[in-house]
């Protein structure tokens, strides 16, 4: 969903300190078995004692009461950067956007681009790259249904959005199920991945929307030219074709049964298993017919607090790479409703 961007400027957070490496002592290796022995006792134990801290707030622990890399329940915790990805389909001025950027702790921003961008647009994406800095990766984004059926659009925009605009990383939205009467599920699964292979073979990033319901669905595959097809995962086939998946896993809690966590529990074991990095998303705008499916009723403090409660849940599956928020203009509606202090500094023009 596309909305008009409203007015407004974002507020600004501190940023992390660099860190500076110690210079490395050299020394002799002792020539005896018994003197290397001892040696080797000694680098062991300083290795476990120089184990750096993870960084605050941007990895997941352990619980507290669970002894280290693990969870109370035994399974490894996989330590480690975690994004958070932000989809921006409105136009919206460099400088709002960074400032908003930095105070939601965004590291991942998916900018939508016209099929032709213009001058314009490529200055104000510029300025966007020079504001938010090297830590944060931003990405073209654009998709339409009718992609998977017609790839030579999705090329067209690709290219475009390459050639004129400072962005080489690319992030596609297709959906293809939305397509008006289609009939054959099967085959636009396999059109889809088609439109993939030709996506990866630019330059930069390749990243995908996907449904949760996609981890439950197969597709025809070739595994060579004159093989017959095979049924294979279909999750599994768009891992093996991008550099990550953002699942739409559209819910307002994080636990229970038809939660943001056991709705992607799926993609996440298929990634664990095959490779690939998996992003969690959540909606903030109104969704009729599905109040579950956003957060617009429960607001902007239960967005960060389930967003949290997601990071640290699914810490034990190596695919896990971060959330992200549907959208910039529903996240701000949402902040503007909230009136609390911290929205009225953040939103303030």
């Amino acid at each position: 969903m596309r909305h008009p961007a409203p007015s407004g400027r974002a507020g600004v957070a501190c940023r992390a300190v660099p860190f500076a490496p110690a210079t490395v002592p050299t020394f002799d290796v002792p020539r005896s078995r018994a003197s290397r022995r001892r040696l080797a006792v000694v680098v062991a134990t300083a290795a476990v004692l120089l184990v750096p801290a993870t960084p605050a707030g941007r990895a997941v622990p352990a619980r507290a009461t669970a002894p280290p890399g693990q969870t109370t329940s035994g399974a490894a915790v996989h330590s480690r950067f975690v994004a958070q990805g932000l989809w921006v389909w409105q136009d919206v001025p460099a400088a709002r956007l960074a400032a908003f950027a930095r105070w939601s702790g965004r590291t991942r921003l998916w900018v939508a681009t016209s099929i032709r961008p213009t001058r314009r647009e490529a200055r104000n994406l510029q300025r966007l790259l020079r504001r938010v800095g090297p830590h944060v990766r931003v990405a073209a984004l654009g998709g339409d249904p009718s992609w998977a059926t017609h790839p030579a659009r999705a090329m067209r925009w690709a290219r475009h959005a390459q050639a004129r605009t400072p962005l080489r990383d690319l992030h596609v939205d297709v959906e293809p199920y939305a397509l008006p009467g289609h009939r054959r599920p099967a085959r636009l699964r396999a059109d889809y991945l088609r439109v993939l292979d030709r996506l990866a073979r630019l330059p930069g990033r390749l990243t995908v929307d996907v449904p949760f319901w996609y981890a439950g669905q197969r597709v025809a595959v070739r595994d060579c030219g004159r093989c017959r097809p095979r049924q294979r995962s279909f999750a599994a086939q768009l891992l093996a074709r991008t550099d990550g998946v953002t699942v739409m896993a559209y819910r307002d809690h994080a636990r229970g049964a038809n939660g943001v966590n056991a709705v992607s529990a799926r993609w996440l074991r298929i990634a664990d298993r095959v490779g690939g990095e998996v992003m969690l998303g959540v909606e903030t705008n109104p969704s009729q017919g599905c109040p579950h499916c956003t957060y617009w009723e429960e607001g902007a403090d239960a967005l960060t607090a389930q967003l949290q409660r997601v990071a640290r849940d699914n810490a034990v599956h190596r695919s896990f790479t971060g959330t992200a928020v549907h959208d910039w203009y529903g996240w701000r509606a949402l902040l503007r409703r909230a009136g609390s202090a911290t929205s009225t500094r953040t939103l303030r023009a």
